[in-house]
């Protein structure tokens, strides 16, 4: 079944029913400013829906995908090099609200080091200059 309506706000919300990866069902709901636009954004849902990309049964929250991701999917296909960089940036992350999470946003203008190839990360922390700081001791933002 499939809705498109709109709400007092004035956004539209297009909705249908999408298989779960348990075999259940989940209604997968998408908005837009326009009835276009949600037509739009909920015709790409059911085509991928159509095309086996199955929904999971839960919402993440996300330090625990980050978590899974990275022995799942970053283990498996990328070097130990990139591997070892993806962990420690996400290990460097703040525990902490999203709200919060913007609040330290690292700005990559003042700080190279941050998600940029492991090449420069090694030469960072084997010369002991530069921003390593900011990888080694969790630094949120690069004060420096």
């Amino acid at each position: 079944m499939v809705s498109l309506y709109r709400r007092r706000d004035g956004y539209w919300v297009g909705a249908f029913y999408a298989p779960t990866v348990s075999g259940g069902r989940r209604r997968i709901v998408v908005y837009g400013k326009t009835r276009e636009q949600a037509r739009e954004k909920l015709t790409k849902a059911q085509q991928e829906a159509r095309a086996g990309v199955l929904v999971p049964d839960e919402l993440w929250k996300l330090g625990p995908y980050l978590e899974y991701w990275l022995e799942n999917f970053v283990k498996r296909n990328r070097r130990p090099a990139t591997y070892t960089l993806y962990e420690m940036n996400i290990r460097a992350l703040p525990e902490s609200r999203p709200r919060e999470l913007q609040a330290h946003r690292h700005d990559r203008r003042q700080c190279p080091a941050v998600l940029q190839p492991a090449a420069t990360t090694r030469r960072l922390r084997t010369q002991g200059t530069g921003h390593a700081h900011c990888l080694e001791r969790r630094a949120y933002p690069c004060r420096s």
